[in-house]
């Protein structure tokens, strides 16, 4: 086309500078005018078409290697998990208690990791169609960080530095921390050295999380393409769909902050930074008392609504639930309260702890109406769920995914 235009434009040139040039033009130059301008642009149409079938063939090409990829991941994952899922079915009774718990962990794990693949796709796929959106409030990155190891079921082996005077708070979408967390943390097994570990940190305006290996490394000159799609960082796990970084990347940059690598010391980090937020004093927005149990941390609102954080990686036994029951009837006093429960990093809640958080004279005492967040969390959903469904509460109760419509909602209980 370029070619096509440059002649064109020579060619007026032409015909302009000469005095009389299109009058006196001969049938034979006018056809040989017209011949070779039907020429260019033929040629022009046909360099066109082939860039453009170019295009659709690469882009085919990529979308056949993105379904390729994401259905041997996701058949993986699954495969392990259903079959897993079918050995504890038929052989419940001859398992070991052990043996069973083993079993329910993969499981887990194979399942985080499907799912993990297909917020990644989908994130990708919204990113492509321009629809990619972030939530811009406070973010706790600690805590964010915490729940995904946690829901990992490796915390044990992750070491995690982070300042001892306060939580690191950033502006940014909680749930996309998480998601990033995911990918760093996955990269990091699939791609890096033995150790990994992580750090938390603030400092010159942002927030900063960094997920560390002692990996070999990766060149410099192949930096930036790790963070391109379909790219995995490695020659091993040739299969992954590799959308991790790129997606980690995109939805960084959305929240205002960013995604890079460097190679430190022998380790391999790559580094999330998000702009710094507010942290807030302990009792603002509070009325008396911040009571807190092994598993809990309760206040009572300036809006007369109690408030309880179950605290990360929460197990809550008997002894548990009637500490926390007792910390609400101190806080309520002699009225009955809606109290908004903050579930999410809740891991494991015992029936007999659930039917004295329901059933108990100590609950009914204090208690109105229960609404319990699980932002997210597929765990704590069906714990959650099973309170509702099996703790037969007396007074009403309802799970929500987002805090705002929790407390909408309580209000009208006060």
């Amino acid at each position: 086309l370029s070619v096509y235009g440059v002649f064109w434009m020579a060619a007026a040139f032409v015909v302009a500078a000469v005095p009389g040039a299109p009058v006196s033009w001969t049938t034979a130059a006018a056809t040989a005018f017209t011949v070779i301008h039907v020429l260019l642009a033929t040629a022009a149409l046909g360099v066109l078409v082939g860039a453009v079938m170019q295009r659709l063939s690469e882009v085919e090409s990529q979308r056949k290697r993105l379904v390729g990829s994401f259905a041997h991941e996701i058949k993986n994952a699954l495969t392990g998990a259903v079959g897993i899922a079918h050995l504890l079915k038929d052989g419940r009774d001859e398992l070991e208690a052990a043996e069973a718990a083993e079993y329910l962990r993969l499981v887990a794990t194979d399942a985080d990791e499907a799912l993990a693949i297909a917020e990644d796709l989908l994130a990708a796929t919204l990113a492509g169609a321009g629809e990619l959106g972030v939530a811009s409030e406070e973010v706790d990155v600690l805590t964010e960080v915490r729940r995904v190891i946690e829901a990992s079921l490796t915390s044990g082996s992750i070491p995690i530095t982070a300042p001892a005077d306060g939580p690191v708070v950033g502006v940014g979408d909680g749930r996309r921390v998480r998601q990033i967390t995911r990918n760093l943390l996955s990269n990091a097994e699939r791609h890096g050295g033995e150790r990994v570990k992580v750090s938390v940190s603030a400092g010159d305006g942002v927030a900063r999380l960094q997920v560390a290996d002692d990996g070999p490394g990766i060149p410099q000159d192949e930096v930036e393409r790790v963070f391109e799609p379909f790219r995995t960082g490695s020659r091993r796990h040739r299969e992954s769909v590799g959308l991790g970084l790129d997606v980690s990347r995109r939805l960084a940059r959305l929240m205002n902050g960013d995604l890079t690598y460097r190679h430190d010391g022998g380790w391999s980090v790559f580094e999330l930074t998000l702009p710094l937020g507010v942290v807030h004093a302990p009792a603002e927005a509070r009325v008396g008392d911040v009571l807190m149990t092994r598993t809990e941390e309760v206040w009572m609102g300036s809006d007369g609504i109690l408030r309880t954080r179950i605290l990360p990686g929460a197990r809550i036994n008997l002894d548990d639930a009637r500490s926390g029951v007792a910390a609400y009837r101190r806080l309520a006093g002699d009225i009955t309260r809606p109290i908004l429960i903050r579930a999410n990093s809740l891991r494991f809640l015992s029936r007999e702890a659930r039917d004295h958080f329901t059933r108990s004279p100590e609950s009914a005492a204090c208690l109105r109406a229960a609404a319990m967040v699980v932002a997210g969390s597929p765990v704590a959903r069906l714990i959650v769920n099973n309170v509702n469904r099996y703790g037969s509460p007396p007074f009403p109760t309802q799970v929500f995914e987002d805090e705002g419509e929790a407390l909408e909602w309580l209000t009208t209980f006060r």
